[in-house]
């Protein structure tokens, strides 16, 4: 796909592009609207380790509220984004020295 038609949708929905630009190539989308569908669907967000996505993740869900402030530092949050891709529920894509997240839905 054009490198420019791609910054356009990127830049209409607030994605960032490089990751659209890396989904697109690597799910081998040839339709535009598709591609932006399945992106919007997929797309977790772009950080700079799996570990800080798990950890904005589980943040975000909940996950952590049962758990008391002084014993989440001993959670591994390295191992379980690592889990998380080994099960087969995430899958990533290295953008940019970023890693942008996938869900494998």
């Amino acid at each position: 796909m054009q490198a420019q038609a791609i910054q356009v949708i990127a830049t209409e929905n607030f994605f960032d592009a490089m990751a659209f630009a890396a989904f697109i190539e690597s799910e081998g989308i040839k339709d535009m609207e598709e591609a932006t569908e399945r992106f919007q669907d997929a797309y977790a967000g772009t950080w700079d380790s799996l570990e800080e996505w798990a950890e904005n993740f589980m943040e975000d869900a909940g996950l952590l509220e049962s758990i008391p402030q002084n014993l989440r530092y001993y959670f591994d949050f390295q191992a379980y984004g690592r889990d998380c891709e080994l099960s087969g529920a995430v899958w990533t894509i290295y953008t940019g020295g970023q890693i942008a997240v996938f869900w494998n839905h």
